[in-house]
């Protein structure tokens, strides 16, 4: 008994030892703390510095970013690894220790297969997308100096077809099709500007933005990236994304360019002689005989130019300058801490005419003065809860002539070169030499708005264009449920308007006699000159959007798994005072996205649109959009190892359904639209009813089927090769 109890006793002895040596050992790793701060430079493979570069620890809560000289300096919270990210570079992530210095050194990536590309609800690698995207920077589109954003895209996304239909300056419209035409009637894509998707007047609202303001620009061009977004996606998708404010220093850029602009074509005029043989050409061929409108003796004082009475006028060089001038400014803002990332950006913009006026009691030609800004906050509310902000506005001051620039443009081609003017002769006081009656516009019979009359003697219009957008969100960290979870809510609204005063007048205009060696003129018209009269014209629109999101993201060893699911409903006004159109259009769409991939090498995406439209009946109104997706990463294939020349080789495909409500139809199609109106054929009846539009219920959104095989492809590590077949 004794013998046992002293075993017992023994065996105590040796547990509470034991227990005090590991509570030594724990204390000693413990004492080995790490250091307190970390600093150093972060270079490139050849040891240029790097600045902009985004150091942050693995959850993202504390960070910094490098300064021009590449230099970072970051306090110990906490940080185990630190996480050493920037544009085309792979990412790297070092473990931390005691030594406060850690020189980093990125490596190029060639492929940019870590970029992030944003999806508009959803993100992903590049190197896990299994659908057809095309991307480009602010950075790159920042290159070209033109006024109006949607120009700068030519060339610089494949897959997208520019169309510049109008080239008025700081006016200039340009259509975007992504694959072409997706749609019925031709519409452009769907415009997704920081998560909030723009519905109306798309093209407008991008002309809003500047280059200097924008991260990136994402295309989305097959059903596994657009099925999601339901009776909007079938066009296509141009995810905008705008600058965020970075941890560290504040920054301060700014940017001033000068710009020269000429048209790229002028088109051919012929002179005086050569007009007047082609018009005598043109009625022999109607069987008027030779010189029926022109004699030879007159042809040749044309081609002479040395007689007023038989001017050779190029009214192209006579009312257009050889160059515009364009000046902007550019300033941005950016940097922040671990609770609040701010970024801002103010732009000025002003536009210099191209027409050639000799107006003096105003100045009748184009001129535009356009400011944008933008203010982009980040807030950490706490552990789990985050806000952010988004501002941004614009406000354009426009100057025309009475008559548009497009028509005066347009009128340079009516006028023959032989005729005289633009105005008839001053009429002048014999004994002083004073302007009595000054000259009249002169045209031709043809014509009833000469350009000289528009330039200058129709007065002129001053209009002014304000847009503000505004975001509020946030942004819940549910990874207290499960790691990876978190859930989105945001509400947005935008607004603008237009406010036109027109200064306009009206002016008489006079014909020169046909025979050429006299000058008698004789007034056309009852048109007589008036002084500057005003007008005032406006409309406007609004849209107000709420959009909550669920996500999920999370690796499990070689284990990628992703899901989100989300619900949006806009609400939006048009500029439109007619009925029905006056009245609100919503909108509802939900949707979700399940993704999976292993090891990184084989990748599957599920997507699933449901959306509707007041447009539709009940029973028509909501569209079902699913889409698959398929990648599989073969260069990350161990049996590919020794190709070291095929650096990049991946396979894709997908296949899907997308849908489209803008139909060109008429507002609530599927509804009669019948009104009466008092009068009729028969007095007595009172009543003419009118049977406008007869409904159809069974109306549904364009619904399309769409296809996408692709391959990616890089050799050397140097050289990238997309090609996809949809």
């Amino acid at each position: 008994m004794i013998n046992h109890m002293i075993h017992k006793l023994t065996i105590k002895r040796t547990l509470l030892l034991a227990f005090m040596l590991m509570f030594s050992l724990g204390t000693t790793v413990s004492a080995q703390k790490l250091a307190a701060s970390f600093n150093g430079i972060v270079t490139d493979e050849f040891g240029k510095p790097l600045a902009g570069v985004t150091i942050n620890d693995e959850s993202g809560k504390t960070g910094t970013t490098t300064n021009l000289k590449g230099e970072y300096s970051i306090i110990n919270s906490d940080i185990t690894k630190l996480v050493f990210s920037d544009f085309g570079y792979i990412t790297k992530k070092v473990a931390a220790g005691e030594m406060e210095r850690m020189d980093v050194q990125l490596i190029w990536d060639a492929h940019k297969k870590g970029e992030v590309i944003q999806l508009g609800y959803t993100s992903q690698l590049r190197n896990d997308i299994s659908g057809s995207v095309a991307t480009v920077s602010g950075t790159e589109l920042e290159k070209s100096p033109v006024a109006n954003l949607t120009m700068a895209f030519a060339g610089r996304l494949a897959g997208l077809t520019t169309q510049e239909t109008s080239s008025e300056l700081s006016r200039a419209n340009t259509n975007l099709y992504i694959r072409g035409l997706s749609g019925a009637r031709g519409n452009g894509p769907l415009v997704m500007i920081d998560g909030i998707i723009v519905s109306y007047n798309s093209n407008q609202t991008l002309d809003y933005i500047s280059s200097n303001e924008i991260e990136s620009v994402t295309i989305l061009k097959d059903a596994s990236t657009e099925a999601l977004y339901g009776i909007q996606g079938a066009n296509g998708l141009m995810v905008i994304t705008t600058k965020r404010g970075k941890k560290g220093e504040a920054q301060i850029t700014a940017s001033l360019d000068q710009s020269m602009q000429q048209v790229t074509t002028q088109p051919t005029f012929y002179n005086s002689g050569d007009y007047a043989e082609m018009r005598n050409q043109a009625a022999y061929n109607d069987g008027h005989g030779q010189n029926y409108l022109f004699s030879a003796d007159q042809i040749a004082k044309y081609r002479a130019g040395n007689d007023a009475m038989y001017p050779n006028n190029n009214w192209y060089d006579k009312y257009m300058k050889s160059f515009a001038t364009m000046q902007r400014v550019g300033i941005n803002v950016t940097g922040g801490n671990d609770k609040v990332r701010y970024y801002s950006n103010i732009n000025f913009m002003h536009q210099g005419g191209q027409f050639i006026t000799d107006q003096t009691k105003y100045n009748p030609d184009a001129n535009n003065t356009w400011i944008n800004y933008r203010s982009n906050v980040d807030v950490n509310l706490n552990k789990y809860l985050k806000a952010y902000i988004r501002l941004s506005g614009n406000i354009k001051r426009e100057r025309t002539a009475g008559s548009s620039n497009a028509n005066i443009y347009a009128s340079l081609f009516q006028i023959p070169p032989t005729m005289y003017g633009p105005k008839t002769p001053d009429i002048l006081d014999p004994k002083t030499g004073a302007v009595v009656t000054p000259g009249q516009v002169i045209t031709t019979e043809r014509v009833a708005n000469p350009t000289y009359g528009m330039l200058n003697r129709s007065g002129y219009v001053r209009s002014t264009v304000t847009n503000i957008t505004s975001q509020f969100g946030l942004d819940l960290d549910m990874s207290f449920l499960t790691k990876g979870l978190n859930l989105t809510g945001i509400f947005a609204y935008q607004t603008n308007s237009v406010g036109s005063l027109s200064t306009t007048q009206n002016y008489e205009r006079w014909l020169r006699s046909s025979n050429p060696d006299t000058l008698v003129f004789t007034k056309k018209g009852s048109d007589n000159n008036t002084p500057l009269a005003y007008g005032k014209s406006s409309s406007f629109y609004y849209n107000l959007t709420y959009n909550a999101a669920l996500n999920y993201k999370r690796n499990f060893d070689k284990h990628q798994i992703g899901g989100m699911a989300y619900f949006f409903y806009q609400n939006l006004t048009k500029a439109d005072n007619s009925i029905p159109g006056l009245l609100p259009y919503n909108r509802i769409s939900s949707g979700a996205e399940g993704t999976y991939g292993y090891d990184g090498k084989y990748l599957v995406k599920f997507d699933v649109g449901y959306s509707g439209s007041e447009q539709y009946a009940r029973s028509s109104r909501y569209t079902t959009t699913p889409s698959a997706s398929v990648a599989w990463v073969a260069s990350d294939e161990a049996f590919m190892a020794d190709l070291k020349w095929l650096s990049n080789l991946k396979i894709r495909g997908s296949y899907g359904k997308t849908a489209n409500d803008q139909s060109g139809l008429a507002r609530f199609a599927y509804l009669d639209n019948i009104t009466v109106t008092s009068g009729g054929n028969i007095g007595y009846l009172q009543y003419t009813v009118n049977e406008n539009q007869v409904g159809n219920p069974n109306i549904q959104a364009e619904v399309s089927t769409k296809q996408n095989l692709g391959l990616d492809m890089g050799f050397f590590n140097a050289l990238s090769v997309t090609e996809n077949q949809g």
